[in-house]
């Protein structure tokens, strides 16, 4: 019974962060009038972003930035 107390606390716990860091990104976005870009949770010249394809809203994949810049 204390397991599934703690594991139901730490769910808990786990929800009420996430819920304040999306408070916290809208704020932000927010307070730069929604100024276009790409919003990743990886930032894009980041090791690990550049080995995961491309993904909305996690990564925007190898040599993004090239392609981008020649659209």
């Amino acid at each position: 019974m204390a397991t599934a107390t703690f594991v139901l606390f730490a769910c808990c716990l786990a929800f009420f962060y996430v819920f304040q860091k999306c408070g916290n990104f809208w704020k932000a976005v927010r307070s730069i009038n929604n100024h276009p870009g790409y919003r990743t949770l990886l930032a894009g010249d980041g090791a690990l972003a550049n080995l995961l394809p491309p993904t909305p809203g996690i990564t925007q994949g190898r040599n993004s930035f090239f392609l981008h810049k020649h659209r």
